[in-house]
């Protein structure tokens, strides 16, 4: 059983070789992990990026969690070792940010260019 959806196909079987001709992106992701790595061997074969769920050392790329406040972007990863904990943490810096240091920031933006512009007139 297969199904389209845009340019994404799901089909309902196990892995295969073969199966990445015509991927762009590649996410190893089953419940076993020597079906992940065979899928990680054949993306990089393919020169395709790939990120692999188990084992994460499989893949090419990582997909971190994401704090974005105002100016301000952190970005989480555990490594593979716990994503759980690193949404508990994005969840926990999140609120530490607030609105405070996204304001700070755009202040302290406002300042420098304050600054440069006194340094670029004092060189004239």
């Amino acid at each position: 059983m297969s199904k389209r959806f845009a340019k994404v196909r799901w089909v309902r079987r196990g892995y295969r070789r073969g199966d990445l001709r015509g991927a762009r992106l590649v996410v190893a992701a089953t419940n076993d992990v020597a079906v992940n790595e065979r899928v990680c061997a054949e993306a990089k074969r393919r020169g395709l990026l790939v990120n692999c769920i188990a084992p994460p050392a499989a893949g090419n790329f990582i997909v971190p969690a994401l704090v974005r406040r105002g100016g301000i972007t952190l970005a989480i990863s555990t490594g593979g070792a716990s994503p759980a904990f690193a949404k508990q943490l994005r969840g926990d810096l999140e609120r530490f940010l607030g609105r405070t240091y996204p304001a700070l920031l755009k202040q302290m933006a406002k300042d420098r260019r304050v600054r440069l512009t006194r340094l670029t007139d004092d060189d004239g």
